[in-house]
């Protein structure tokens, strides 16, 4: 028979340990959060409005005060759902120090929730470039599958065209020192495309023309364009990426006031003509004849691929924006060794 007198020993307490939220449970829980304080923060104001038009001849302060209690009390009871949770005796201890809520802890607590909320908003935002840099967005990049017929290299060299636009003294003089570089490249890959059977178009200013009335500022382009008639290293081509006459090298004249290479007399009669189907563009400047060529190109139906070091700017941070976001949505920018390698290794394959 059982003893009458024992007693029934409790169980003892199960240990309960917090586990850490993923992630992405914490990122959703954040966000909830910030939503419930963005919510009754504004509540809390709009009740603050009131009183405020009502009670305290239009004062400020019961607006503060309303956005502070709301925006307090959301972060308080969010702040115990993402924190891991505090033993009974501290809640008690704490809800015994802080039963009445006074306007400091209010004012202290709605500090901390716009501290947590730009240091949750700053976290997010790190991660998301770490991302973009380590990940660049695929249609950004150039393509160079030749199975792709938005790919310069589905197209041989008979149907390809490089594009030498402005490269004349007054111009080179205009986009200051990074000019000389570019000059360098796109003389380089004038030599390049000749070598490989690939039509190059010169697109010059014709300095002896007269802009259209209906130009802006055609007083200081006709001013301009007299200066460099006189002076022939102004109006002409270096040396090192001149018009040679070689086969298969064209040159079209560009009418003053105008800025696309593909408005040059001449040039879209001879594409068509020669069944070009991607165009390669080297120029100057890039937020000037580069910008102006290759949208309309685009739209034109060519595939268009600018050499990022053939071109510059007089403004750096231009080019920078124009090559790095401009027109790598639509175009492949790339750099002169990077093109030449693709395509002669196309050949190999």
């Amino acid at each position: 028979m059982a003893d009458s007198t024992s007693t029934n020993t409790p169980a003892a307490p199960v240990s309960r340990t917090n586990r850490p939220m993923s992630e992405a449970l914490l990122n959703e829980k954040w966000d909830h959060c910030l939503s419930t304080i963005l919510i009754r923060s504004t509540l809390g104001a709009s009740f603050g409005v009131i009183f405020s038009v009502l009670l305290f001849k239009r004062r400020a302060w019961p607006v503060f005060t309303g956005l502070g209690f709301g925006a307090g009390r959301a972060w308080e009871e969010c702040d115990s759902k993402v924190r891991p949770a505090k033993p009974k005796s501290e809640m008690l201890a704490t809800k015994s120090d802080n039963s009445r809520p006074s306007t400091n802890n209010l004012l202290t607590t709605y500090i901390k929730f716009l501290a947590a909320y730009a240091e949750y908003y700053s976290r997010k935002a790190d991660q998301a470039s770490e991302a973009s840099s380590e990940s660049p967005t695929p249609t950004m990049a150039a393509i160079f599958d030749p199975s792709d017929p938005a790919s310069p290299l589905a197209y041989d060299a008979s149907q390809t065209a490089l594009l030498l636009m402005d490269y004349q003294g007054l111009i080179i003089s205009h986009c200051g020192p990074s000019a000389q570089a570019a000059l360098r490249t796109a003389a380089n890959m004038r030599n390049w495309a000749l070598k490989h059977g690939i039509m190059v178009l010169h697109s010059v200013l014709d300095v002896q023309g007269t802009p259209p009335p209906t130009c802006k500022g055609a007083a200081r382009i006709s001013q301009m364009l007299a200066s460099a008639a006189k002076d022939p290293s102004s109006a002409e081509e270096p040396t090192e990426i001149a018009f040679s006459q070689a086969d298969g090298e064209y040159i079209v004249l560009k009418p003053a006031g105008t800025i696309s290479a593909l408005k040059s007399k001449g040039a879209m009669e001879l594409l068509r003509e020669r069944g070009v189907r991607s165009l390669i563009l080297c120029g100057l400047s890039t937020s000037g004849a580069v910008l102006r060529t290759a949208m309309p190109a685009m739209d034109e139906g060519f595939v268009v691929t600018v050499v990022e070091d053939g071109c510059a700017d007089r403004d750096e941070g231009v080019h920078g924006v124009v090559m790095g976001s401009v027109l790598p949505s639509r175009a492949h920018v790339v750099k002169a060794e990077e093109f030449t390698g693709e395509w002669e290794g196309k050949g190999e394959a």
